[in-house]
């Protein structure tokens, strides 16, 4: 009994963490490319240059033009998405 009431917390606890997941991909489709493109990222000329002034960016300039503003965790995820996609640094 104690068994099938922890495996169904679990599984609700996953699902309902699904459901709340931010979708990277989503946002940047709905928020940033309102503004540009994805070359803005791949440009040989590209202002970013350090992970930290990625952040910074995104941050102080981006979030200030945004429909939907973005936490700190939203924020985090964006950084990880666009630098693992694109920058590399």
């Amino acid at each position: 009994m104690k068994l099938r009431h922890y495996l169904m917390t679990v599984s609700a606890l996953v699902m309902s963490s699904q459901v709340n997941a931010f979708d990277v991909e989503f946002y940047l489709a709905q928020e940033c490319s309102s503004c540009h493109g994805t070359e803005y990222y791949t440009r040989s000329d590209r202002k970013m240059q350090s992970l930290g002034a990625l952040k910074t960016h995104l941050r102080d300039r981006c979030n200030n033009v945004v429909t939907e503003k973005m936490d700190s965790k939203m924020l985090d995820a964006v950084v990880k998405h666009l630098n693992q996609k694109y920058y590399r640094f």
